[in-house]
């Protein structure tokens, strides 16, 4: 435990590659534990540039977290996005099905169906005034999620719009 307290003070003060290490100390010091890779993925996906070979290791420490707890939310929500910016369809309406199974905050739950309407069924399909006056932030997560590549900047670009429009 407190090499994970130390890993997340350093993730929190900015200092991902000294995260990485603790991160993997506590990873190692119990493997059953999904907390440790879960916050592996966190510095891969926040603290590094999307798009880089980070997003694999990622994505392979989400999986671990997930073997070890099928029911941690926020592994679940980040695979979705994965999945979503892969553009299987199936994937991701199976991971959102997952995620509200699982029940965790229902903010994140607003972010992942916007996400996964969005993506698969257009930006049109997306109230987006009402979802700004509900959440800005997670519209805005939305876009910075979904805008990571070439297949939906449709969906980025109107989630921004919406969130400047607004008063």
């Amino acid at each position: 435990h407190l090499a994970l307290a130390n890993g997340l003070r350093l993730f929190l003060a900015g200092a991902a590659d000294s995260a990485v290490v603790v991160f993997q100390r506590a990873r190692a010091a119990d493997t059953t534990w999904s907390e440790p890779w879960m916050m592996l993925a966190e510095v891969y996906l926040h603290m590094y540039p999307i798009g880089t070979t980070l997003d694999t290791l990622a994505e392979r420490a989400i999986r671990r977290a997930l073997a070890l707890q099928p029911r941690f939310a926020p592994a679940v929500a980040h695979l979705l996005e994965f999945e979503v910016r892969r553009g299987d369809a199936a994937a991701s309406r199976a991971l959102l099905d997952r995620l509200v199974a699982v029940g965790p905050d229902s903010q994140i739950i607003f972010q992942s169906e916007l996400l996964v309407r969005c993506a698969l069924d257009g930006p049109d399909a997306v109230d987006w005034p009402a979802a700004v006056r509900r959440e800005s932030g997670r519209v805005v997560d939305v876009a910075r999620i979904i805008g990571g590549g070439d297949l939906y900047p449709d969906c980025s670009r109107r989630a921004l719009a919406s969130v400047l429009a607004y008063d």
